[in-house]
């Protein structure tokens, strides 16, 4: 997805677990690996990386300055040189909706469920390592690519009126009228980008993930299996609504390729 729309999609899901909607923004901190380039979507996003640069992120986005003893650090100079992109996105997405998340007041378990929805998310978009350092393989969603014209879609997806219909449609849906478990959301986004992964993620290096993020001990079974079937049918809803806007063409017969589930669904 685009920024704006990360921005979106965080704010739905910190919505419906009740969470403070401020966090909205966080889902745009693993955006500051995209410079150097060599970093991108390898320094930000992955899930190990979340608890060191977490207090970072927080830092600067707030006070919109870095420290004496950290000026020239990579990470606390990237968060300020992204910070009024990262604000000009929370503006675009106020003028759209109507709907305030400023001022940034934001919490950890928040911020963590902003800024997890982007690298889960991120698997429909491109190969993903959300598990580096600890599991180098990418996760993706293979065969939706597959289903599409690989290359094009995303030239007709992002394209100004599309991508404004597509969330209109997507977060206009019922499927967002519910009330999950917070740390069973995060959970469950953790466990369907390991199914997503082009190997199979043992389930300790999952759950030493999850645990990483400090948002509370592991979720009830019920909560777990609820917050994992709302993923499953947002990503169904997802995966519809990017072929109907991104105009999508049929393959060639044998051109995809086909990524059997290889992590249980339920607790």
């Amino acid at each position: 997805m685009d920024s704006l729309t990360h921005i979106y999609f965080a704010e739905k899901l910190l919505r419906i677990t009740g969470r403070n909607r401020s966090a909205a923004v966080c889902s745009l901190f693993p955006q500051i690996d995209r410079a150097p380039a060599y970093f991108h979507r390898m320094y930000g996003h992955p899930f190990f990386q979340i608890p060191r640069l977490a207090p970072i992120a927080m830092s600067v986005y707030a006070d919109g300055e870095i420290p004496e003893e950290h000026v020239g650090e990579y990470a606390w100079s990237r968060y300020l040189e992204e910070r009024p992109r990262m604000q000009g996105f929370v503006e675009e997405f106020e003028r759209e909706t109507g709907v305030s998340i400023t001022p940034f007041d934001c919490d950890h378990v928040s911020m963590i469920i902003g800024w997890t929805s982007h690298t889960y998310q991120d698997i429909f978009n491109n190969p993903m390592q959300g598990f580096l350092p600890r599991s180098v393989y990418p996760s993706g969603k293979w065969e939706l690519w597959a289903s599409l014209d690989a290359i094009d879609f995303r030239s007709r997806l992002y394209q100004p009126e599309n991508i404004a219909a597509f969330r209109e449609e997507f977060f206009s849906d019922p499927l967002w009228n519910v009330t999950l478990d917070p740390a069973a959301l995060v959970y469950a986004m953790v466990i369907r980008t390991a199914t997503a992964s082009i190997v199979q993620i043992p389930r300790q290096l999952v759950d030493s993930a999850f645990e990483g993020l400090g948002v509370g001990p592991r979720p009830s079974d019920a909560d777990l299996t609820a917050a994992l079937d709302f993923i499953i049918e947002h990503e169904e809803l997802l995966a519809r609504l990017m072929r109907k806007h991104s105009e999508a063409l049929p393959v060639a017969v044998g051109a995809g390729v086909e990524v059997a589930a290889n992590f249980p669904t339920g607790s």
